[in-house]
């Protein structure tokens, strides 16, 4: 087949939505399909209520420059039904989330509750942009062939809220790339286990952001400071608005901040640590899931992302978030869940299942 992927931001390993992009068309190559990646950036500076718009426009623009695919995946929000009208009737154009884009807007706006006027201002207006956002979202998903969602959880949510599209539902999971795995794989074989004779080490890894939860691991941080239980906290990867907000707490030698790090710099920071921390209330997949269980640590999760699709395959390792005070973190998985895992969250058998639902008649 011929596959076009079309991502919504600039195709930078860097970005989480980018690697899983990226790392879906090379498991599709494996498989022996021709896969063309689109992205309309660079975009020139433009307003950031008109950047769907701009967005929008570059893809009609070049689809109607290129050549026929025999599937084209899109993100919802970009997808038209004139784009969908002027291709031949046997394209099969899938609306791929890597993001739950109507989650995330309805975290976005929430977010912006405060008292004072300039926050309600704020607040109506970023409900009015995201209303115009999520009805694109939802005609995307009406024109489509299939709704690809990002995780059983996405495809629950979506299940329940619009039964009419049920027929068209179908999920796919996420995974890191197969040198990120091979790195963080020795990082669990020579992973010490805490056996409870020092501080557990925690680690949070994200953005700043409503949708991550930071409100649920302040709060967290507060009432485990508070009453001096024997725990390490980083936070890592929260760029400046992070530290401004986690400035009172970095007074305690327990909390430590990194504003930013590199990839080559992830296996190191994962292996000074014990456990990881996961609390967003919506989440596309997660990826930093995958890149702390492969690197041996248990996580304590909120229900979000790709959590629950990890935890029906390793078990007891996804803990509910908070952690117990004073418990050791579980030890690795047996031989068997890691052989589950390793062949399930792995790109290529990824795409072998993507290609297989959108092979099934809706």
């Amino acid at each position: 087949m011929r596959i076009l992927i079309v991502c919504s931001c600039p195709l930078k390993v860097e970005l989480g939505a980018a690697q899983v992009h990226l790392n879906l068309a090379t498991g599709l190559r494996g498989l022996g399909h021709t896969v063309q990646l689109w992205s309309p950036y660079p975009m020139r500076d433009v307003h950031w209520a008109t950047v769907v718009h701009e967005m929008r426009a570059k893809l009609g623009v070049f689809l109607s420059s290129c050549d026929t695919f025999d599937v084209i995946d899109c993100p919802p929000v970009l997808m038209r039904g004139r784009f969908v009208n002027a291709t031949p009737s046997d394209v099969t154009w899938i609306a791929r989330s890597v993001q739950p884009d109507m989650l995330y807007l309805w975290e976005g706006v929430h977010g912006h509750v405060g008292a004072s006027v300039g926050a309600w201002a704020r607040r109506a207006a970023l409900a009015t942009w995201s209303a115009g956002i999520a009805a694109l979202v939802y005609r995307g998903w009406s024109v489509s062939t299939f709704v690809m969602c990002f995780g059983l959880t996405e495809r629950a949510w979506v299940w329940a809220h619009f039964p009419w599209l049920r027929s068209k539902l179908r999920s796919y999971d996420g995974a890191i790339s197969d040198s990120d795995r091979i790195e963080l794989a020795r990082v669990r074989g020579a992973r010490q286990p805490n056996r409870g004779d020092g501080p557990v080490r925690y680690i949070w890894i994200g953005r700043w952001i409503e949708h991550k939860g930071v409100d649920t691991l302040l709060r967290f941080l507060r009432e485990r400071l508070a009453e001096g239980t024997n725990e390490e906290f980083t936070i890592a990867g929260c760029g400046p608005a992070g530290v401004r907000a986690l400035a009172p707490l970095v007074g305690s030698e327990r909390v430590r901040v990194i504003e930013g790090f590199t990839r080559s710099e992830l296996p190191g920071i994962l292996a000074a640590h014990d456990a990881g921390l996961f609390t967003s209330r919506a989440e596309g997949w997660g990826l930093v899931l995958n890149e702390m269980v492969e690197s041996g640590l248990p996580v304590y999760a909120t229900s979000a992302g790709g959590v629950d699709d990890i935890r029906s395959v390793l078990g007891p390792f996804i803990q509910n978030f908070p952690p117990p005070r004073g418990a050791a973190p579980p030890p690795l998985p047996g031989q068997e869940a890691q052989a589950r895992y390793e062949a399930r969250f792995r790109w290529q058998a990824i795409a072998e299942r993507y290609v297989d639902s959108i092979s099934s008649p809706i």
